[in-house]
Formats: C-alpha cells, structure tokens, sequence
C-alpha cells in the first residue's frame, strides 16, 4: 500500500475517481454508498462501517479467494477464515461510508441455513466464483463478521483462532430510501 488514495480525474465522465477503492455492489449490481478502502497494518479508515461494539467490516484475499472478516478496533487486527482456522491479514479493505449525506443505507437482516435477503453486500468471492456474503452474529459478548456462503448452507467466521459455522446470523444488506 503506498499511502491514501490519489485522486485523478477521468476525461471522458464527469466524477472523481479513485484508484484501488472500489464501489460496494449488493446482488443484483446496485452500487451502494460504502466502498472499499485498502488499509494495511491496523488501520481503521474514516467511516468505517461498525458492524457493532467496534467491530468494522472488512476483507481480504487468502489462497486465492476474497474474504468477508472483521478488524477488530481494540486490537487493530483484521482476521478472515477458511477451512476450520481464523487468519490475521495486515492487508485487506476496509468497507466504509463514502455517500454525502446517505448515512445508514444499509441495514443487517436475519437470515439462517446459507440463504440470503434480496440486496444482500457481494463482498467477496470463493476459488470456484462463488460470491460471499457479508454476515455477522453476536458470540459470548461481542460481534463477529464474516461469511454467508451459500452452497454450504451456513454464515462462517472467524473466532478465536478457528472458523466457526452458523446457522443462524444476519446479512448486511442494501436498505432502499
């Protein structure tokens, strides 16, 4: 990572653009207002998306596959999960508000055995295409973010040092005005 984004302007459109971040797309390839900031070492962009209790939503790429995780605020550590075990990353991307004067166009909805409500957040991706999901569920005191992956039936995330599969958790989805 080199640093906050540079700014540059694209000829042929009217709007700002920003390299390495990129647009948050729910389901069916809505843009959102929340974007994907790279970060590296701990670092908590501004408005970052609090999945609860400074729990912040992010993601990052392990053995070729986009994971949904969290960054946890107290620790300043990010942790993604695959295959039963928990994974600290130092780089990933942090999902965070970028709209003007759209706070909260989002919203978290119950859901349970690897289904998903309609405008559900794409937020990664398996080795096979298989989109992820971002899910969260609350476990012994505090929040923890991860992963809907549909054809295993179940939300998976990471927690204390292993994966943990769900039945039941909620899906970050896109809230219409």
């Amino acid at each position: 990572m080199n640093g906050p984004a540079t700014p540059v302007w694209r000829c042929s459109v009217d709007e700002l653009v920003y390299p390495d971040v990129t647009m948050a797309k729910c389901g069916s390839g809505y843009q959102m207002t929340l974007s994907w900031i790279p970060a590296e070492c701990g670092t908590v962009p501004p408005n970052a998306l609090d999945a609860g209790g400074k729990v912040y939503v992010c993601r990052a790429e392990h053995d070729g596959e986009i994971l949904p995780g969290k960054l946890m605020g107290a620790t300043r550590s990010a942790y993604v999960s695959l295959s039963g075990k928990e994974y600290e990353k130092l780089v990933y991307d942090v999902l965070c508000e970028t709209g003007v004067n759209c706070n909260h166009t989002f919203e978290w909805k119950k859901d349970c055995d690897g289904k998903i409500p309609e405008n559900s957040l794409v937020a990664g991706i398996t080795v096979n295409k298989e989109p992820l999901y971002v899910a969260r569920i609350y476990c012994d005191g505090e929040y923890a973010v991860g992963k809907v992956h549909e054809s295993h039936g179940c939300a998976y995330f990471p927690y204390k040092g292993k994966e943990i599969p769900a039945d039941e958790y909620e899906v970050l989805v896109w809230k219409e005005q």
